[in-house]
């Protein structure tokens, strides 16, 4: 199998050493890859590179990477590429990596039949860049929750924020690096993957239902559920609490 990797970065680096593969990367800085990897190294929201419209994946994975987080830079990391990706690869399984951002504008819980409001330009680019994969085959949309890792825990950070007052409360969108790649393989290797996925823990929690002597208002955020992936069997980290 030949997989073409767009915006490769800390997911990329944990995915490439559990699926098997040739692979050739698109990054804007230099890195260390094993021997079954070729990295180019570009912008490609300027261009695709001429060693990635020659290569002829089997498979794609595309990592939106923004330059800022102006409305411009979102623009430009989501959509220039989008239909040069569909007419230079028709043949090969796509999977976009997406954000529960596109739900900026709702509360109450949402899932994958829930239709998203945004609340700012940023979310409408993102979810215009949902629309035009979704009306294509062959490809999934993953819609990440904020991702954690070992060097990055925003939720012990908001639990601080939310206690001092300094933070509403608020639902915990979350998910671990090592289960957004369990995620990822769920959905390469499915044959009838779902063509849209929510990636966060199955287990929905707010600030306050950890920190329980806290008084607090309703979540003022939407609480992100997945139909399709939520089986706890799934998951190393089921629940907000498990990364505390």
């Amino acid at each position: 199998m030949k997989t073409l990797i767009f915006g490769y970065g800390k997911i990329g680096d944990r995915l490439i050493t559990q699926l098997k593969s040739d692979y050739l990367v698109l990054k804007r800085t230099e890195t260390s890859l094993p021997s079954y990897a070729k990295q180019v190294t570009c912008d490609y929201s300027e261009a695709i590179p001429e060693e990635a419209k020659d290569y002829d994946p089997d498979l794609i994975i595309f990592f939106p990477k923004t330059n800022g987080t102006t409305a411009i830079d979102y623009y430009q990391g989501y959509l220039t590429q989008i239909m040069s990706i569909y007419d230079l690869f028709p043949r090969a399984k796509k999977v976009f990596i997406s954000s529960t951002r596109v739900y900026g504008g709702q509360t109450g819980q949402v899932d994958e039949e829930t239709i998203p409001e945004p609340a700012d330009e940023q979310g409408e680019i993102i979810k215009k860049y949902e629309d035009i994969i979704l009306s294509k085959s062959n490809s999934t949309v993953l819609r990440l929750g904020g991702i954690i890792s070992e060097e990055s825990n925003y939720i012990k950070s908001g639990l601080i924020k939310f206690s001092s007052g300094e933070q509403d409360n608020k639902y915990i969108n979350a998910i671990h690096i090592k289960d957004v790649v369990s995620l990822l393989l769920n959905i390469i290797e499915n044959s009838k993957a779902q063509p849209l996925v929510n990636g966060v823990m199955p287990e929905l929690m707010t600030y306050s239902q950890i920190n329980i002597g806290d008084s607090a208002k309703n979540p003022t955020n939407a609480g992100v559920k997945s139909l399709h992936y939520n089986s706890m069997d799934c998951f190393q980290y089921k629940s907000p609490k498990d990364l505390l």
